[in-house]
């Protein structure tokens, strides 16, 4: 069809307009928290024990790699380490379109969550700061790794060749992504759990299970490691308990990605309760009206946010509640949500379609309507971000001659200016 040859890729371009739009600002953002620490481990260990050592609680080689090259490849280019981001968004936001159309989903509601997810502003922090690679470039072999399970899963077309790719395409994304063991628990869950639905007999398991462990193996690798050597919150659960956890946890799945999206203004738990309620409408609705094809995409989608939740309460409990809603928290919830929002549409659609020209317009307005609600934010948040992420800093690294010589290296106060200067000779951080 055309929409599929030519209409997502053309979606994939336009997920680089904030890109565009907002191109000066982008341009003046500069080096943030996590970014000197990892630099600076760079240098006083070398490339590849840097690559091989833990990202605090996480194991992300795969990401350190094309982060770390392409930030000295470049000349210690910013710029180019943000773009990098955008361009890996955009192929995320052509595969996902790619998966869902193969799901059954239509042209219309396909436009409406590729629009949403590849523009909105709320997606910010995730997109305007370049360690942010880590979860975009881990969602892309995700939604790679679940296409492919989905196209041999509909029709039971499995190999050895595919088995093989689709264990590959688990382990890129576990080892690219902050909580990459999401992929093969969500894709081993969406793999066994119809099984269970039909009370399969035991020579029906076999396939199941062998992709199941296919799927789990990089998981576990990763889980062991990082329960084993790596530092973080997930050490001291036993002193924490698991309320704090569980609350945080509830809280980030109620309130994502809604909050931030209409950008209420309200707080606590009354506002909790209505926007979760909300979101679980949606859910249910899409769930309930979606087809068997679609609730293959919509399944692992909704385990891995899930997982999400569960990971960022054991993770980030005691930064509080209301970093729920942090901007870098939005770009799975969106995702994982999109579609379900999709199928909606499309279902108000069909019921619709009693007045012949109903569904055009309305299509049409609505879709319109929302990428233009999710797209124009940008230029005001930029504006802001890259003052307080870019234009600050770098006046006072880089032009102010006689700055305080702790606690104005952006994000980590604990770096001496020195070093920060230090490592901006080094690698001619622009």
């Amino acid at each position: 069809m055309p929409f599929d040859r030519w209409g997502i890729p053309l979606l994939g371009l336009l997920a680089l307009a904030p890109l565009f739009w907002c191109w000066l600002d982008f341009r003046d953002l500069y080096w943030f928290g996590d970014e000197w620490d990892q630099l600076d481990q760079i240098a006083r260990h070398g490339f590849r024990s840097w690559t091989l050592g833990f990202f605090g609680e996480n194991f992300a080689p795969l990401f350190k790699i094309v982060w770390g090259t392409v930030a000295l490849g470049s000349g210690g280019s910013y710029f180019a380490l943000i773009v990098t981001v955008w361009l890996v968004h955009a192929v995320s936001v052509v595969l996902l379109g790619r998966w869902m159309r193969e799901a059954g989903f239509g042209c219309i509601g396909t436009t409406l969550a590729l629009i949403l997810f590849g523009v909105a502003a709320t997606n910010v922090e995730t997109l305007g700061w370049a360690v942010q690679l880590i979860t975009v470039q881990g969602m892309m072999f995700f939604i790679a790794a679940a296409r492919w399970h989905q196209a041999r899963e509909s029709d039971g077309a499995w190999t050895i060749r595919s088995g093989f790719v689709l264990g590959a395409l688990v382990a890129l994304s576990t080892f690219s992504f902050v909580r990459g063991a999401l992929t093969g628990l969500s894709l081993a869950a969406a793999t066994v759990l119809p099984f269970l639905v039909v009370r399969a007999r035991w020579p029906q398991w076999r396939r199941p299970l062998l992709l199941a462990l296919v799927c789990l193996l990089p998981a576990f690798i990763s889980i062991g490691l990082i329960a084993t050597f790596a530092g973080g919150n997930h050490q001291h659960l036993a002193k924490a308990g698991l309320g704090p956890p569980a609350e945080f946890a509830g809280w980030y799945f109620l309130l994502n990605p809604f909050h931030r999206l209409f950008d209420v203004t309200t707080w606590g738990p009354h506002t909790t309760l209505v926007l979760g309620a909300g979101k679980l409408l949606v859910l249910g609705c899409g769930w309930r009206w979606a087809s068997a094809s679609q609730r293959r995409l919509l399944g692992p989608l909704l385990i891995f946010e899930l997982g999400n939740a569960i990971l960022l309460g054991i993770g980030r409990h005691h930064t509080g509640l209301q970093t729920t809603v942090s901007s870098r928290y939005q770009y799975v919830s969106l995702l994982a949500t999109a579609p379900f929002l999709a199928v909606i549409l499309e279902a108000v659609l069909r019921r619709a379609s009693v007045w012949r020209w109903a569904p055009p317009v309305v299509a049409a307005g609505f879709v319109f309507g929302a990428g233009w609600f999710a797209l124009h934010p940008w230029p005001a948040t930029m504006k802001s971000w890259a003052e307080s992420r870019g234009r600050q800093s770098r006046h006072t690294l880089t032009v102010d001659p006689n700055p305080p010589a702790m606690g104005v290296v952006p994000g980590i106060d604990f770096m001496p200016t020195q070093r920060a200067k230090e490592l901006i000779e080094t690698y001619h951080l622009h």
